[in-house]
């Protein structure tokens, strides 16, 4: 039973080891993302998705590892709304040097709302050639909608 336990734990830590190297291996081409949604933080890779109101807005971070994974200047090329009509796109100002800040905003018309992607492309090779990487964010804008009710009681009057 003892010697079955130690095989276990063998296995276990080989198994590890190997999806360590293996991450390593496919996360060159991955694009961090960081989001900043009514002051949470959700970090993940560029498969995420977002659903606001058609008066909201949020930011969102992206940055360009290498493959050591650090944080690489990139050329932006593109910054695009596929459903222009339900939210826009925009580029503000970076951070930092090697951090890239858009901002996504609900059009904030009555009644318009809809579903598409940011997408931002960038050019991840500095000098001659090109090599584009492209992220993709789903994003759907839903009506903005009553939040509660309120009251106003007037005094009561004698009836006529």
């Amino acid at each position: 039973m003892f010697l079955l336990g130690i095989v276990l734990g063998a296995v276990i830590v080989i198994i590890g080891l190997l999806l360590t190297r293996y991450q390593k291996k496919t996360s060159q081409q991955q694009v961090i993302t960081e989001l900043f949604f009514k002051n949470v933080k959700i970090k993940g890779e560029s498969n995420m998705a977002v659903e606001m109101q058609n008066d909201q807005r949020f930011f969102y971070n992206l940055k360009f590892p290498d493959d050591n994974g650090r944080p690489m200047a990139v050329e932006i090329k593109e910054i695009l709304s596929t459903n222009p009509e339900a939210f826009t796109l925009a580029q503000v100002a970076q951070p930092d040097p090697k951090t890239y800040r858009f901002e996504c905003r609900g059009t904030d018309v009555e009644g318009v709302v809809g579903a598409g992607e940011c997408r931002v492309t960038a050019d991840a090779r500095i000098g001659s050639g090109e090599k584009l990487i492209v992220h993709q964010l789903a994003v759907s804008t839903i009506p903005n909608e009553a939040e509660g009710v309120t009251e106003s009681i007037e005094p009561p009057i004698e009836l006529p």
